[in-house]
């Protein structure tokens, strides 16, 4: 497969995540093998009163004043 083939395709794929976590009432965040923001639905933007340039791409340990930094998530 083509390098811009696997792009396009990841592209496709990361669109369909998002539109499925975008009609997800209930607020969900996704996070990466580390623990960083990825996606965050619209409702969890509501509920937690965030902006998506203050949570995407943060460890989840530095949301909200440091709210999410509890232990047993390390």
């Amino acid at each position: 497969m083509s390098r811009k083939r696997t792009v396009t395709k990841s592209h496709k794929e990361e669109e369909y995540a998002e539109s499925i976590i975008n009609t997800v009432r209930e607020p969900l965040i996704a996070l990466d093998q580390d623990l960083r923001v990825v996606s965050v639905s619209r409702s969890f933007y509501e509920f937690f009163k965030v902006k998506p340039e203050e949570t995407v791409g943060e460890l989840i340990y530095d949301l909200g004043n440091k709210q999410w930094d509890i232990p047993k998530l390390r």
